[in-house]
């Protein structure tokens, strides 16, 4: 998979008159040690239907077994265990895995560090799943995707409709580099509805507003 290089914004409120489509995404964190089976020939994830014993499958790359291999080490606070992403976007259904990457954007401008994150994703059948799924237990978020172009770049904002992340709305800009991605500025029109820049703050990680919900925000 290619490396993930984005910056994200905190808004206050919608551009609504670009948002024209979207699509409903739910997703959920859960540990990899039910699926995974660590072999002499590297690892897979394995998963049996329930009822008929069918079988989903699918090697990983070595990097994605270090990172889930964590799972199994003793004294590892349970939010790190929860390294695989169980996604539903509209009708496609996916497992990912990510590295924690350097998201520090300050970092990144004067040292020259990777504002990129590893990414591997896979997409699996709905029976899998509809199965997984409750291994999340609370540790899930649901929101709506608008993604629009404009001024020449694409854009994804995400309106959140989870109990734990009341009134949230992140607008998303993926990048082919990290210096495409350090000389970006937001257009007026998209700025005037920011609150802050959130690309290096680990709480509004994805997978830290499923685990622990909004986090408190000071000078808004």
């Amino acid at each position: 998979m290619a490396p993930e290089i984005e910056r994200k914004f905190r808004l206050d409120d919608l551009p609504g008159y670009l948002l024209n489509q979207k699509v409903t995404i739910r997703q959920g964190y859960l540990p990899a040690t039910d699926i995974i089976q660590h072999r002499h020939d590297g690892a897979i994830l394995f998963v049996t239907k329930k009822g008929n014993g069918s079988v989903w499958k699918s090697a990983i790359p070595s990097w994605v077994e270090e990172a889930l291999r964590e799972d199994r080490r003793p004294g590892k606070r349970r939010e790190a265990k929860e390294k695989l992403r169980l996604r539903q976007k509209g009708k496609k259904y996916s497992l990912t895995v990510k590295d924690s990457g350097n998201l520090d954007l300050q970092e990144t401008v004067t040292n020259g560090k990777a504002l990129t994150r590893q990414e591997w994703e896979i997409s699996i059948p709905q029976w899998v799943f509809d199965q997984l799924w409750p291994m999340t237990g609370d540790h899930n978020i649901s929101k709506t995707r608008y993604p629009f172009p404009f001024k020449g770049m694409e854009y994804e904002l995400d309106v959140f409709d989870d109990p734990k992340t009341p009134g949230l709305i992140i607008l998303e800009i993926e990048f082919v580099s990290e210096d495409q991605a350090i000389a970006f500025n937001l257009p007026s029109e998209l700025d005037q509805f920011v609150s802050k820049e959130v690309t290096d703050d680990p709480d509004y990680q994805n997978k830290n507003l499923a685990l622990h919900g909004l986090p408190e925000i000071k000078n808004l």
